[in-house]
């Protein structure tokens, strides 16, 4: 009976200490493992996989318990464990030790840059960053933009690190890549923006060369590996990673039409990439199969889905008069405005990333709907009415690439409104309330 008591005692005692932060189901899960730890004699400690249980809600709370740094870690400790757990499923640890391998050490750099950030500035909020990081110690700057650029470029799958993502994306359902190819890389690369071009503009000046490199190695060899690629979905993925490099180019060459550029090719981006991958999932289900060497024929029975297909692949490689084109133009004239070789490499990078991508795009329409099936081919599924509903919203799509392509100006002003202020934020400095602003 004391026993009882006395453990339902702790059992409160710790509820009330982390129901407040973390909610009490994970609160009682957490307590359990501890529970069990310590009567097994192992020790008084809570673990790491109780402690980091708790953890469910910390991104939405402020870090104020002891156990909330191990909760930071939660989701990666849970890609560590989850491969030795799934060793025997065949092809499982495979997949998902990949995901820790990319996931793992992103977010611990990021958390790095941070912890180096805080410790020059002594702050983490915007508006102070950009007031005082001038005046902080430029090479030690320059390491956290670095390390902030590895972070961002292993999210946005910029070249070195981008190999993950012809690798994933493939693999689930249609619309979750598409969900996946149209918007989480794009976070990356407006983190990126924010930090490099927003907040550490000097900074970024002094890695203008890396960025550069990476930019250019990032829009060639992105269109080489979708001609390389057999598999539709991962070929697909290829042109999301060129679409990375372009966007590079905007932060690489930060003029007003660089910026204005990386910004219309995230919207483009967004659209374009979704609109693939619906497109892509409707011939797999036609067809029944991923790999284009088992496909042909698909025109003359699924038309509408042929010339939606031969768009996107027009709108990706920049050709006039779709949404793509303008982007690349502006991108191309920032490089030729640059003055410089590496503005002209730029220019050089984006005209043969245009071409490769038109050939690499060209030549999967072909094997996919032009030739004739291969023998043995499996006969095309009927089209059901959820086929139509996603060829529909792919429609849509496909459509407003076309409308803004054919009328850009909105975007324009949209652009011509926001692009100086990422340039020069002391209007965001002022209105935050800080000195250093012009309201």
């Amino acid at each position: 009976m004391a026993a009882a008591l006395r453990h339902q005692l702790c059992r409160r005692h710790f509820r009330r200490r982390f129901c407040a932060d973390f909610g009490g189901g994970d609160a009682d899960r957490a307590y359990s493992c501890a529970g069990r730890t310590w009567r097994r004699g192992r020790s008084r400690r809570l673990p790491l996989h109780g402690a980091v249980t708790v953890g469910r809600r910390h991104r939405l709370l402020p870090h104020r318990r002891p156990v909330q740094p191990l909760c930071v870690v939660r989701g990666d400790a849970d890609r560590l464990v989850r491969p030795a757990r799934a060793r025997r499923a065949a092809g499982a640890a495979r997949w998902r030790g990949e995901v820790w391998l990319h996931q793992f050490p992103r977010h611990h750099v990021f958390l790095l840059a941070l912890g180096l950030l805080y410790g020059l500035l002594g702050t983490l909020n915007m508006a102070d960053i950009m007031r005082v990081a001038p005046e902080a110690n430029p090479a030690a700057m320059a390491g956290v933009a670095a390390l902030l650029l590895l972070a961002f470029g292993m999210k946005a799958a910029a070249f070195p690190v981008n190999a993950w993502l012809p690798a994933s994306y493939h693999t689930p359902p249609a619309v979750v890549s598409a969900l996946f190819g149209g918007l989480l890389t794009k976070v990356g690369i407006y983190a990126m923006l924010r930090a490099l071009v927003v907040l550490l503009p000097a900074s970024r000046d002094l890695l203008e060369p890396v960025l550069v490199v990476i930019a250019v190695a990032t829009l060639l060899i992105a269109p080489l590996g979708a001609i390389a690629e057999t598999n539709l979905r991962r070929a697909i993925g290829f042109f999301v990673i060129g679409g990375v490099g372009s966007v590079l180019v905007g932060i690489a060459l930060p003029s007003l039409a660089g910026v204005s550029g990386a910004g219309l090719y995230v919207f483009h981006a967004i659209l374009t990439m979704t609109a693939f991958y619906l497109v892509a999932g409707l011939v797999e289900r036609r067809t029944g199969q991923s790999d284009t060497r088992r496909m042909g024929g698909l025109y003359a029975t699924t038309a509408p889905v042929s010339i939606l297909f031969f768009v996107l692949v027009l709108a990706t490689a920049g050709v006039p008069p779709f949404l793509g084109f303008w982007p690349k133009l502006l991108l191309l004239q920032a490089g030729l405005g640059e003055g410089s070789w590496l503005g002209g490499l730029v220019a050089i990078a984006l005209l043969v990333n245009a071409v490769l991508t038109l050939i690499a795009g060209s030549r999967l329409w072909a094997h996919i709907f032009w030739r004739p099936a291969p023998e043995g081919a499996a006969t095309p599924a009927s089209a059901s009415v959820a086929t139509w509903l996603r060829v529909g919203t792919a429609g849509v799509l496909v459509g407003i690439v076309v409308a803004v392509g054919l009328w850009p100006n909105a975007m324009f002003e949209v652009l011509r409104l926001g692009a100086p202020d990422m340039l020069d934020p002391s209007r965001y400095v002022a209105a935050i309330g800080l000195a250093g602003g012009t309201p």
